[in-house]
Formats: structure tokens, C-alpha cells, sequence
């Protein structure tokens, strides 16, 4: 009797702490607003308890400690991943999960030409709700400004996807570039906009964006009640939207393809609704416009949400935008089968 109590005693006393066989896995989506989330992975030797840390860019993330993390704006675009420690009463030991890092705009260091993110509140300057600035998150400098307070847009009311967008409650609110600012020599720019429009636009010439110039454009309502979408301008033949009204919540991308297609198109949710041909280079300087045509005069009554713009024009760049936003804002079910990013968004 006495041996085998002994014998017995002497096996417990030899485990030790967890011994990790298969390491944890994080799912879910690095973007601002998205849950992430861990297993606990594969484990011998007994465990009582688990604790989480979560990291971006192998940096602990303060507070981050269950088996869920909200992403938060200052962590979007980073590698993301959960330290998993299993604990028992010999000890404890930690396993890293796999690294979960989603492709964003500021990944695109050579071609992005400016970033206006409302999300970002770092990036908007306010009187009260009122937005007078919102910073350009780009190198380039691009800030968009409304000196006038009647026509500054609002902030803190309008969300798509749960993230804050600029609103117009009506169709005076706008903002643009205090002055015309460079576009790319190569003549080639795709601009993305995330946009609800949420009440009849003031006239069919009324614009989501615009850039005026020698040789400019506009994209706007051709229509007095819903946003059905046109182009019109100096560097092609004006053009109407098929499968109108595009009223959203969608990403809308116009793209002018000056050195390979040689046509200007939009896209609304990653399907091409329109084109013309390229026939004019568009010039530089420009002015930038969010949420007013290029004679300032009609706008939307609407929401938008990230409004950027790159000189990379290619259809992987164009479908990874158009991934990062749908997926960003929520909208990965509006984009069709069969593009690049339908089942899953972009990594690096």
C-alpha cells in the first residue's frame, strides 16, 4: 500500500506546465470597427485556465486580454495576433497564434495621392459637429477645407458600417482643397468614394466628387430624385450609369486610364456600370471636391464615408481598394462573384 501511494505521488509531482501541439488561430478582419478572435489551440500536460494577449506588430496592445479583440482605427493595417497562455499548477507557458495583416491604403506608398478618412477623428477639425477640415492621411498634403459654416458638413450623425462618415443634412454641405494641387503627370487616377445618399440631390448636375481644371470631371446625379450617376467633363464625353440608382451605401471608384486602357470608367461595388473613352488628359493643378460639382453650386443630400484616391490604375490595384473598402465598411456582399476579394479582403 504504502509503495503504490508512493509511486503514485511521484507520477503527479512530474508534469509539468502545458506543452502546446497546435498552435492558436485567429479569424476576422484587421479593420477598424471588426471583432477578431482566438482558439485557444491544442494542449497536453493539463490546463486549468488560459489567459490573451493581443499584439500588433508583436507589440503588446493595452487591455487587449480576452479571447476577442475590437480592432481600433490606430491599429488597422497592422499585423495583428493573440499571445494564447495555458496555465496549470506547474506552470504556464505561451503560444503565438498565426498574424492576421489586411492590406490598407497607406500600404500603397508609391501611388496614394490622398486619404480623407472621417473615421480617423485625428483627422477632422471641428466647431461643435461641424467639420472646417479633414486631414489628408497621405504624404501629399491634400487637406479638404469649408471656411464657410453654414456649408460645413457634420460629423457624429452618419455611420455606414458602424464608422463615422461626413453628413450633409442638406445639399450646401461640402468641402474642397483651398487650392488646385497636383495630379499625376501619367494622367492616370482612380478615386474611390464609400456614399449614401440619403435625399433627393439639388439638381442633376449635383456631384458626390468633382475636380476642376483645364481638363476636369465630375461625377454626379443625372436625376432630380436618386443618385443614378453620370461623368461629365474636359477629359471625355459625358456618360450615364447603367443599372441605376446607385444610391448606396456602395463604393464608388471612378477611373481614368490614360496610359493603358484609355478610357474613363466608374465602378459602383466592383462592377463596371460605364465608360467613355480617354480623350483628354486630365490636367494639373486641380481642385478637389468632396460633395459638390465643379461650379460649386448643386450637392448631395448624403454620407460619405473614406474618400481616396491612387495613380496606380491597374485592375489588381482597382480590386484591391474596392476590397479594402467593401470589407472595411461592411459591403463585401455587394461585390459580384467572381472578384479578387468576394470571399475574403486583401493582405499584405
Amino acid at each position: 500500500m504504502n509503495f503504490q501511494f508512493g509511486h503514485t505521488w511521484g507520477l503527479l509531482s512530474a508534469v509539468g506546465a502545458p506543452v502546446n501541439t497546435v498552435p492558436p488561430v485567429v479569424t476576422g478582419v484587421g479593420y477598424v470597427g471588426q471583432t477578431m478572435s482566438t482558439t485557444n489551440g491544442t494542449w497536453t500536460g493539463g490546463v486549468d485556465s488560459y489567459s490573451y494577449q493581443w499584439q500588433a506588430n508583436e507589440v503588446n496592445i493595452l487591455g487587449a486580454t480576452s479571447s476577442t479583440y475590437d480592432v481600433t482605427i490606430d491599429k488597422e493595417g497592422a499585423s495583428i495576433r493573440c499571445v494564447v497562455t495555458a496555465i496549470n499548477a506547474a506552470g504556464s507557458t505561451p503560444a503565438n497564434s498565426n498574424a492576421v495583416h489586411n492590406w490598407t491604403p497607406l500600404d500603397d506608398d508609391t501611388s496614394l495621392e490622398f486619404l480623407h478618412d472621417p473615421s480617423y477623428g485625428d483627422s477632422l477639425t471641428k466647431v461643435g459637429d461641424r467639420v472646417s477640415q479633414i486631414a489628408d492621411r497621405s504624404t501629399n498634403g491634400f487637406d479638404l477645407t469649408q471656411s464657410v459654416s453654414a456649408e460645413r458638413p457634420r460629423t457624429g450623425s452618419d455611420t455606414i458600417g458602424g464608422l463615422n462618415c461626413l453628413g450633409s443634412p442638406d445639399a450646401e454641405r461640402w468641402m474642397r482643397t483651398t487650392a488646385a494641387v497636383a495630379m499625376p503627370s501619367s494622367g492616370d487616377l482612380a478615386t474611390f468614394i464609400v456614399f449614401e445618399n440619403t435625399g433627393p440631390p439639388a439638381g442633376n448636375t449635383a456631384s458626390i466628387v468633382s475636380q476642376s481644371g483645364t481638363e476636369d470631371y465630375q461625377y454626379q446625379a443625372d436625376s432630380p430624385s436618386d443618385f443614378d450617376g453620370k461623368t461629365q467633363g474636359g477629359v471625355c464625353e459625358s456618360f450615364t450609369l447603367s443599372g441605376s440608382p446607385h444610391n448606396g451605401p456602395s463604393v464608388h471608384g471612378v477611373i481614368l486610364d490614360w496610359t493603358g486602357a484609355g478610357t474613363v470608367a466608374v465602378n459602383v461595388d466592383g462592377t463596371e456600370r460605364g465608360s467613355e473613352s480617354y480623350t483628354t488628359k486630365l490636367s494639373s493643378p486641380n481642385v478637389l471636391r468632396l460633395g459638390r460639382n465643379r461650379g460649386e453650386t448643386n450637392g448631395l443630400t448624403d454620407a460619405w464615408g473614406m474618400h481616396v484616391g491612387t495613380s496606380d490604375v491597374s485592375s489588381a490595384n482597382v480590386a484591391r481598394y474596392e476590397g479594402y473598402l467593401a470589407w472595411r465598411y461592411g459591403l463585401e456582399d455587394n461585390l459580384p462573384v467572381g472578384h479578387t476579394y468576394k470571399s475574403s479582403p486583401p493582405t499584405v
